[in-house]
């Protein structure tokens, strides 16, 4: 038989809108009473569900990695509870009636046990360089995608020379004279379209 390790514990379920919590209460003789509560996801709610936490001295929690999330909970909670992060193939309930009260209490009951293994979470500042970092690579793919629309050929092939009557392929055009012609130089129209 299993044997408590987490006396009073938290699992949330955590969804884009609003997070379902179950504290789960184990006494003495190792029967669990669950409290439930639902709370919308914004910064105010997010902190009354951590002095909610606080009032019932719950201290340990335990949440699915539901797509990103769960981020904005962790980062809240982080400071004041021990929050374990679990991949949802350890904590999925099984197969049923599935409803968020049923599997915010599985979740409790599992981690209760201390049998959920906990994601890898880096530190503040690992994620806040991790954030900046991928924000830089972000912008030098726009800049690369950026310079490859600015060196592809334009839609015309052919552009008629503002200073000589030749006719110019765009490719041996130099950019900045394709740039500074006018507009109405930029047709397909042969018969003159500078003058």
């Amino acid at each position: 038989m299993l044997s408590v390790k987490h006396f009073v514990c938290c699992g949330m379920d955590v969804h884009k809108k609003f997070v379902v919590a179950t504290i789960a209460i184990t006494d003495y003789r190792g029967v669990t009473s669950y409290i439930k509560r639902k709370f919308a996801t914004f910064n105010s709610d997010l902190k009354t569900l951590k002095k909610w936490l606080f009032d019932h001295n719950c201290s340990e929690v335990c949440m699915e990695s539901t797509g990103k999330y769960w981020i904005p909970v962790f980062n809240i909670l982080e400071d004041s509870c021990h929050v374990v992060v679990a991949n949802p193939k350890y904590v999925r309930a099984i197969k049923g009636q599935k409803t968020d009260d049923k599997d915010s209490a599985w979740i409790a009951d599992l981690f209760k046990f201390d049998i959920v293994p906990s994601s890898y979470i880096p530190c503040r500042e690992i994620r806040a360089l991790r954030e900046l970092f991928r924000y830089r690579q972000k912008l030098i793919g726009h800049r690369s995608s950026e310079k490859t629309v600015s060196r592809t050929p334009l839609p015309f092939p052919i552009l008629h020379s503002p200073l000589s009557s030749q006719t110019l392929l765009v490719n041996q055009q130099p950019p900045l004279l394709i740039i500074s012609l006018p507009v109405r130089c930029l047709t397909r129209n042969t018969a003159n379209p500078c003058s």
